[in-house]
């Protein structure tokens, strides 16, 4: 297919975030151009999202197009974790159930289907974006040649990995990652597990088995990146093996199928929108990687939107749209590392000793807060259904905006610390502001405790400045 002159948007990425991104654009009625660079997906052939997913997508208007494109998962989940016994779920909803690639490759049909370009092998051999977002575009077609796109903005949404983000028109700053994580996926016959669903922990990781429902399934080892490069994946994989007591031990499959980085990531770059897992990949432990890939589609989205009819906007939209997945970033890193937590087996290996949870005592009661130098009070944009709006709200030197915790605004809370003060302090004045007065006070202290967590607030003992 032949690459546009112009373009609203150009799309880097066909997986799912980018493919919904386009696809949700398109059907706005904006032009928009989604490159699929063709290069192997290495990922489980099956997936689950969980029911707890559903009303999040109701919300965002994509549940109609996944449920169609779903079945429900019937597979019976259990885990094998903290203990050698066997744990079975039993009160939760079952949730959906669909093949990887038949999912992904849905969804870049529906884009196209909306009007987006889908350009399939295509490479960029040069680009250039402007710090408004404007870009040129040199793209080499699958058939050959060279041709120039001019777009608007652009969004990268080619993954995880490293090498994949090269191929975007973007330098990438790496702002955070957890332990280097990889993936090796073993597929073949395990009769006796095939309708179930397993995660077990080993001492060189953990395991996580999806069965296909009928004769067998696959199996995925986590397991530290450093140990596998100094033990070798053969060795690695079979003392895995060995020590597992689930599907992973008996599955009649030797060679890897499938691998690749599944370290946590959260990264930044300037003038383009990075989306899904290209800004922030989440602990695989979550089983919400799609999940959280379909709803970043759906913010950024929102945001692309806003920016083309507010262009003066776009510095600070694109900033919103990092600040969000970053968020969900922090808050999976807190949960992922709780739930490893749990498993107090396997103390000295490698892959549990370096993923422990640092002993840090929390403020003692008596700690004074007050607000740091760097934070101000401003008017700043935040999501008001499909659009922006302006808001009171605070502003920290990196750019990064808070309106509310939760459902608690957040100047309000801030302006408890003017003079200095303790949470419980702060929390037993705030009646005197309206805003507060109507809430519970324990929402309000959780609230007060985000802004200390997060740098809103400074101990009053130091003179630090905003946390960056």
């Amino acid at each position: 297919m032949a690459v546009p002159r112009t373009c609203e948007v150009f799309v880097f990425g066909a997986g799912p975030a980018g493919a919904t991104l386009a696809h949700l654009l398109a059907r706005a009625g904006h032009s928009v151009v989604l490159l699929d660079g063709a290069r192997p997906r290495t990922i489980a052939p099956r997936e689950t999202l969980l029911a707890t997913a559903q009303p999040a997508l109701e919300r965002s208007g994509l549940w109609p197009w996944v449920e169609a494109h779903t079945e429900v998962d019937t597979l019976r989940h259990g885990a094998i974790w903290g203990s050698d016994a066997w744990r079975w779920r039993s009160d939760a909803a079952p949730g959906r159930s669909y093949l990887r690639a038949a999912f992904d490759a849905g969804l870049r049909r529906a884009a196209a289907a909306a009007g987006a370009t889908l350009l399939a092998g295509a490479r960029l051999v040069q680009g250039a974006v402007q710090s408004d977002g404007r870009a040129e575009l040199h793209l080499q077609p699958l058939e050959g040649g060279l041709e120039v796109c001019h777009a608007r903005y652009v969004a990268v949404a080619t993954g995880r990995g490293t090498r994949s983000l090269r191929a975007a028109p973007c330098a990438v700053r790496e702002r955070h990652h957890g332990p280097h994580t990889v993936a090796l996926t073993l597929q073949g016959r395990c009769a006796a597990a095939a309708p179930c669903a397993v995660v077990e922990a080993v001492p060189q990781g953990w395991w996580w088995w999806h069965g296909d429902g009928a004769a067998g399934g696959a199996a995925t080892l986590f397991c530290d990146g450093d140990e596998l490069q100094q033990v070798g994946t053969a060795a690695l994989l079979h003392s895995a093996r060995t020590a597992a007591r689930g599907p992973a031990h008996t599955l009649d499959a030797t060679t890897v199928g499938a691998a690749g980085d599944a370290t946590a990531r959260a990264r930044s770059a300037e003038a383009v929108l990075l989306v899904g897992d290209a800004a922030a990949s989440i602990d695989p432990l979550a089983s919400q990687g799609t999940e959280k890939a379909l709803l970043a589609a759906e913010h950024a989205a929102v945001v692309l939107r806003a920016a083309l009819a507010q262009p003066d906007d776009f510095a600070e939209l694109r900033r919103l749209h990092e600040q969000w997945e970053h968020g969900l970033y922090r808050a999976h890193v807190r949960s992922a590392a709780q739930f490893l937590d749990q498993e107090r087996r396997f103390p000295d290996a490698p892959f549990w000793a370096r993923r422990r949870l640092p002993a840090v005592p929390p403020p003692a009661p008596s700690t004074r807060w007050r607000q740091p130098s760097g934070v101000v009070e401003a008017a700043v944009l935040t999501r008001l259904g499909d659009t922006f709006t302006r808001t009171l709200g605070l502003r920290r030197l990196d750019g990064e905006t808070l309106v509310a915790v939760g459902y608690v605004p957040a100047v309000p809370v801030w302006r408890l610390f003017a003079a200095g003060a303790t949470l419980n302090e702060a929390v037993a004045s705030g009646g005197g502001d309206a805003r507060l007065f109507v809430l519970p006070p324990a929402a309000v202290h959780a609230a007060a405790a985000v802004l200390a967590e997060q740098g809103w607030l400074t101990p009053a003992d130091t003179h630090a400045g905003a946390r960056h």
